[in-house]
């Protein structure tokens, strides 16, 4: 699998180094030595493009067919058979994140290239933000619960073109006030954390961006006991990485 994963990268390189030997030239000699060349994704060219810009892509591997079909994330978009090495995707404008890249064939199969395209945010977003000015987001929440209130759904819809405006990855960490045990604080910091993780994905954040985690009641920002306190303590925080 080393050898043959190998020579599809080299026959990708051949394809776009101008070589006077095609990728499908060095194809056909993997598969006369009886090398079985199975359905690859093994790069996509550019590899990097800008958000919200409807862009052509090619992307190379191994085992084409004509009637292919691709999805970049989770979003099916037009592709075009050139050969067996070769086919040309079209992308919407997308937001901006890190995507996988998958073909598959009209019998199902399909491959994936994992994180196999970058799309970078401008440096500015809507209304001229930009990643610094949500560099640290904090929501609270009430007691025993992992429900966003209506004023945290609120701020977070109107802090995605914020998040939106760059590629780096989003820390989204939970916390609990110190009352119950440690396990329950843990796996009730989680459920926060995965609810705020949720929403940003439904409001257009891509979720390979967001990096979930519970620090439960070791990380209190307040010491101490009483209403006043657990209230700062209860809540999800999202960092910049």
């Amino acid at each position: 699998m080393r050898t043959m994963l190998s020579l599809l990268a080299f026959a990708a390189a051949l394809s776009f180094s101008g070589c006077k030997k095609k990728a499908t030239e060095v194809v056909d000699e993997v598969q006369q030595n009886n090398v079985e060349v199975a359905l690859q994704v093994v790069a996509v060219s550019p590899g990097t493009i800008a958000a919200g810009r409807e862009t052509t892509v090619t992307i190379v591997g191994s085992g084409f067919v004509t009637g292919l079909t691709a999805r970049v994330g989770t979003q099916a978009v037009p592709v075009s058979f050139k050969n067996a090495n070769q086919a040309e995707a079209k992308l919407p404008a997308l937001a901006a994140g890190i995507y996988d890249v998958t073909v598959m064939l009209p019998d199902t199969t399909d491959a994936t290239l994992p994180s196999g395209l970058s799309v970078r945010g401008e440096s500015t977003g809507v209304g001229g933000a930009t990643i610094d000015s949500c560099r640290k987001v904090v929501l609270y929440f009430e007691t025993g619960s992992a429900t966003l209130t209506s004023e945290s759904r609120q701020l977070l819809t109107s802090l995605v073109p914020c998040f939106n405006s760059s590629a780096v990855a989003l820390l989204v960490q939970g916390h609990a006030d110190e009352r119950d045990t440690t396990d329950f604080n843990l796996a009730l910091g989680q459920r926060r954390a995965q609810s705020v993780s949720q929403t940003l994905a439904e409001l257009g954040v891509p979720r390979q961006r967001l990096q979930v985690m519970s620090f439960g009641e070791e990380r209190p920002v307040e010491q101490g006991s009483g209403e006043g306190t657990w209230a700062k303590n209860r809540r999800v925080e999202i960092l910049v990485d």
